[in-house]
């Protein structure tokens, strides 16, 4: 508004220096301000459009440093996320391995106890074949990942077979896992997960 306003006084002063004191027009200084006043038109026009155009360029600039400082947050955020990352990965993987560390740990106690309920039971049955029970029932059940389990059993019957004297069987496994128990593998140490449990005969 101020551009516009300053030329519109420039082009009226103009307009009055170069008026004419005929009325028709036929005056020597009237010809020649009409002349100027010509030039000077265009010249204030170039001008307030070259003013125009850098009072509009001056108007982005605001939403241009807005543009560029949403940019940088943009990369300061994925610059944290790619630090995070790896971290977030191995947390992930923690997590994982722990969980199927416990449900294998679950199955192997479920493995003693089925084949300490069948063993109590009549008729009796024979280390062998408990320890084919629990084989089989833990080899159905162990989350191994394509490897073969290694499953050892123990069968305790010390005391005996008769009524009310205790059977123990106890099933040791040794878990590989996704990675941390290969990692422990490698390094010669072994995740073993075991569970036994005790029961008297009828």
């Amino acid at each position: 508004m101020s551009l516009a306003l300053a030329a519109t006084v420039v082009r009226n002063l103009l307009f009055r220096v170069g008026e004419s004191p005929n009325p028709d027009g036929g005056d020597l200084y009237g010809s020649i301000g009409a002349s100027w006043r010509k030039r000077m038109n265009t010249v204030i026009r170039r001008s307030t459009a070259i003013l125009r155009s850098r009072y509009s360029v001056n108007r982005n600039l605001p939403r241009f440093r807005w543009r560029v400082g949403r940019l940088c947050q943009l990369g300061r955020a994925s610059l944290e996320f790619t630090v995070l990352l790896p971290l977030l990965c191995l947390l992930l993987l923690g997590i994982t391995e722990f969980s199927f560390g416990m449900y294998n740990k679950a199955m192997v106690v479920e493995a003693s106890r089925e084949a300490v309920l069948e063993g109590v039971a009549v008729p009796r049955l024979t280390p062998l074949q408990l320890t084919s029970i629990a084989r089989n029932y833990a080899s159905d059940k162990l989350i191994t990942f394509g490897d073969p389990p290694s499953i050892v059993v123990d069968v305790n019957q010390s005391s005996g077979t008769s009524s009310g004297n205790p059977l123990k069987v106890t099933v040791s496994y040794a878990y590989n896992g996704l990675a941390i128990g290969r990692v422990m593998n490698m390094l010669g140490e072994t995740v073993e997960l075991s569970g036994a449990t005790t029961m008297n005969y009828q």
